[in-house]
């Protein structure tokens, strides 16, 4: 993908480090799947494939450094869960 390409803000799909985790969670969300996410609904409930499942969790691991595996996260299945 050639992002010189499109015509994007300068800062579109960056996360400011300066939100809250709940924040960046949702723009994550949002880069990966072009929905809105319901804080409080399981992630299931959104209808997307497990690919952008598994990438959404990747890319927590990535930003947060942590390392959440697939098991876990679905203990944690909803936004706000989560971001605690």
């Amino acid at each position: 993908l050639d992002k010189k390409q499109l015509k994007l803000p300068p800062n579109a799909g960056q996360i400011n480090s300066d939100s809250s985790t709940l924040e960046q969670l949702q723009v994550m969300w949002r880069n990966i799947t072009g929905n809105n996410v319901l804080v409080d609904k399981e992630f299931w409930v959104h209808g997307v494939s497990s690919l952008c499942m598994y990438f959404f969790l990747a890319t927590i691991n990535e930003t947060f450094l942590v390392n959440i595996n697939y098991h876990e996260f679905h203990e944690y299945n909803t936004m706000d869960k989560l971001a605690e």
